[in-house]
Formats: structure tokens, C-alpha cells, sequence
């Protein structure tokens, strides 16, 4: 399985290093980890990480919107 984890990195390595992004990517120790792998690496626990939904979340206008419209108490408090 971590060779074909590793192959699956190595081509988006390549993908991304062809296009016109301002920084390359190398390959590393962690290329052919899964993501439950690197996770124990970094000491976390799976049920501790961010949820896929969570870090897959696109920005929110209303999440703004109710953020620009707190009562200045509010900010008198925080600050």
C-alpha cells in the first residue's frame, strides 16, 4: 500500500511542480504515510484531528456578515 501511496504523491508532486505556482513541492519522509500514518507520527489522534468536512469548509459570507453586525459592547469587552 505505501508504494502506491507513494506513486500517488509523487504524481501530484509532478502535477503541481509543471504548472505555474509560485513554489515546488519535493518529496519527503512522510510520501508514502497515509493520513492516519502521519497523524500518529505527529502524536494525534485520529479522532482528535479536524474532520474532512471541517477542513474542506469553503469561506462563509454570512459567517461575516453576523461577525460585522456585533453589538459594540462586544468589542469594548474583548478589547
Amino acid at each position: 500500500m505505501s508504494k502506491e501511496l507513494f506513486l500517488t504523491q509523487y504524481a501530484q508532486i509532478r502535477q503541481h511542480n509543471s504548472g505555474n505556482s509560485s513554489f515546488k513541492q519535493e518529496l519527503n519522509k512522510f510520501s508514502d504515510l497515509g493520513p492516519s500514518e502521519k497523524l500518529k507520527y505527529l502524536g494525534i489522534k485520529s479522532s482528535m484531528a479536524p474532520s474532512k468536512q471541517f477542513m474542506n469548509s469553503t469561506y462563509r459570507a454570512d459567517l461575516l456578515e453576523s461577525r460585522q453586525t456585533l453589538p459594540d459592547r462586544y468589542y469594548m469587552i474583548c478589547s
